[in-house]
């Protein structure tokens, strides 16, 4: 606990966009034939079969797929890419350049694919008429991707072996609450823009701050906006939201967004939602590929659901998540669903060597949770940069991969490590 430690750094690189979600997910299907990477060392796919249901293994099993960014070499640390249910950084075909872009030759990389890719989880947890949350939640749960990620680090080095891991958002919360359960198999993880609303929770902190941040001039023109339109809240606080994945400069897209509304400039409005890809992502959620999202938003807001924004203040983060997972809090509210958990104290005996990159400026990851997080840890490290929830400073400035390396390589207190904090600090 008191080995945390936060590191404050300054950055003046200009941000770039960015974004989390593509136009589409891109479906994995269960995989062809796949060679184990362990039995022929060639191949960069692979395969292992797992319970639909790890804690009912008589349930049947599936066929998960994983993706190598290289051949596998036994001699090399082997580092796992986490994705959860709402991410799609982590598919068929991307591994190889995720190597590339993170990390280069000097480790085997694999990429875990997500259960909720799988046509098989999909087709088991849609099939019933009217849907079956308790069910999906089963299934879809973040225990399942947890056993399924142990599953694969199992499958390829044995029982022993342990790994290094990478996450970041919803998979960076992944790769903590992997930690609460199988800490003594991961010598290193890194983690960004970790969303953690169990820690939250604890805290009393409420994450959305976008009315603290706007003017009093787009303030008014959202409220009316609002008033006028009540029918269309959530379309519009849906738009404002995506803004924080593709905009350089939010506040100034916010005031633009806001007075073009006020004005009754609605087809600028529509342009807003296609160029934030709003209306592909409503058509994933209404998909059956949707079902995993709500459930893994249901994990993101049921611990916080308490810590609502003032009464009528427009809050786009949190009332985007609570209409996603809004058939989950129903069937938690009537008793049908359990409410998320992860076991926090865990993390005290844990000896795994993290590094949490936290941005001050991230709408998500709130760093005010940040080092709590941390401290929680015996060996854990805060990165913290002004800097939003894709990074797009740290990702301009090149020094990205510089500082991802340093740390899985080397670890914390290394000379390398602390070589590239100076930089980002200025120095």
């Amino acid at each position: 606990m008191s080995g945390s430690t936060l590191v404050w750094a300054c950055m003046s690189a200009t941000p770039t966009t960015g974004h989390e979600w593509p136009t589409a997910p891109n479906r994995a299907g269960e995989p062809g034939p796949h060679t184990s990477v362990v039995g022929a060392r060639t191949s960069t796919s692979g395969h292992v079969r797992v319970p639909y249901d790890h804690s009912d293994p008589t349930q049947g099993t599936f066929t998960l797929a994983y993706e190598l960014g290289a051949p596998f070499d036994p001699r090399k640390q082997t580092l796992l890419l986490v994705a959860d249910a709402q991410q799609f950084w982590v598919r068929p075909g991307t591994v190889k350049k995720l190597q590339a872009d993170l990390v280069g030759s000097d480790f085997n990389v694999v990429g875990v694919m997500p259960r909720s890719q799988s046509n098989a989880v999909v087709e088991r947890v849609s099939a019933a008429s009217p849907m079956d949350w308790a069910k999906a939640y089963r299934l879809l749960r973040s225990g399942q991707f947890v056993a399924d990620i142990d599953a694969v680090r199992r499958h390829l080095l044995g029982d022993d072996r342990r790994v290094l891991l990478y996450g970041r958002s919803g998979g960076a919360l992944l790769v903590h609450e992997y930690l609460a359960t199988h800490c003594h198999r991961v010598e290193r993880a890194f983690t960004q823009a970790t969303v953690m609303p169990f820690v939250q929770a604890e805290l009393g902190v409420q994450s959305d701050r976008f009315w603290e941040e706007i003017g009093p001039e787009t303030r008014q023109h959202i409220s009316r906006v609002l008033k006028a339109h009540p029918a269309r809240r959530l379309a519009i606080l849906r738009t404002f939201q995506r803004q924080n994945f593709f905009e350089a400069d939010v506040g100034e897209a916010r005031a633009a967004l806001a007075a073009r509304l006020f004005a009754g400039d609605w087809a600028y409005f529509e342009e807003r939602r296609e160029a934030y890809q709003v209306s592909a992502i409503e058509s994933l959620i209404a998909s059956p590929y949707g079902i995993a999202v709500r459930v893994r938003l249901y994990e993101f807001h049921q611990p916080v659901a308490d810590l609502v924004p003032k009464a009528g203040i427009p809050a786009p983060d949190f009332e985007n998540t609570r209409a996603i997972a809004m058939p989950l809090l129903e069937a938690y509210r009537a008793g049908r669903l359990p409410p998320p958990r992860m076991n926090l104290a865990a993390l005290d005996s844990c000896a795994t060597e993290v590094l949490l990159l936290a941005g001050v400026r991230d709408h998500t990851a709130d760093i005010r949770v940040q080092l709590p997080l941390a401290a929680k840890y015996r060996n854990a490290q805060v990165v913290a940069l002004d800097d939003d929830h894709v990074f797009s400073r740290l990702n301009d400035s090149g020094q990205y991969r510089n500082l991802v390396v340093a740390f899985l390589r080397h670890g914390l207190g290394s000379p390398a490590l602390e070589n590239v904090v100076a930089r980002l600090r200025g120095r």
